[in-house]
């Protein structure tokens, strides 16, 4: 046998001999390295409901409270006190009786009021309260200022004399009024004032 082939075997038997019996410290292991603060993830302990889906790039979208979850009704207030709409109210402005011409409402009520507390039977009654309630008529009109100027001297001068009980020149006043206008304009309160007159004449109050 060759001297260099045995002593190349005998290198071979020592060093696999020092391996046997002298194994690598186990700490020489490479292990992974765990960080030193190692916080574990919160768990959920509520369920999701429709959560809202991702778009890409994993960024979630968070809609305001106001958008996602509330619904307010129309026109309650919001956060800030502010109306989510205003509706305009019209302020209406009820016409008055000019005051030139507010004595004939006052001298026909003040007539009316003084025929109902002399008047005894049942059916006068019912003629002063229907008179009453046309006569309303006739103040929506000069509220309005719709009748013409003749119409207008004619009632004052059946006021007049009516606060002075000449009802007979009161009723020739009437019935010369209805005959010079027109009928649309008078149709609505004339006859209701001519009922009026007739019974003041008759109860002499």
């Amino acid at each position: 046998c060759c001297p260099s082939v045995n002593l190349t075997f005998c290198c071979l038997h020592l060093s696999a001999q020092e391996c046997w019996h002298n194994p690598a410290p186990r700490g020489s292991v490479q292990r992974k390295q765990v960080p030193e603060r190692f916080t574990p993830p919160t768990p959920i302990t509520t369920p999701i409901m429709n959560p809202p889906a991702e778009p890409p790039g994993g960024f979630p979208v968070r809609f305001p409270p106001s958008q996602e979850l509330v619904r307010r009704p129309p026109g309650m207030p919001t956060e800030g006190g502010t109306p989510l709409h205003h509706l305009p109210v019209a302020q209406v402005k009820k016409n008055v009786i000019p005051s030139e011409h507010q004595v004939l409402k006052t001298t026909f009520e003040s007539l009316v009021q003084r025929c109902l507390s002399v008047a005894t039977d049942i059916k006068t009654k019912r003629k002063l309260e229907d008179a009453t309630h046309r006569l309303e008529c006739l103040y929506e009109k000069l509220q309005e200022q719709a009748l013409s100027q003749p119409i207008l001297l004619g009632l004052h001068e059946m006021a007049r004399c009516a606060e002075a009980g000449g009802y007979q020149q009161a009723l020739a006043v009437h019935t010369q009024v209805v005959s010079s206008s027109s009928f649309s304009d008078v149709s609505g309160f004339m006859p209701a004032l001519k009922v009026l007159l007739t019974i003041g004449q008759k109860l002499n109050v």
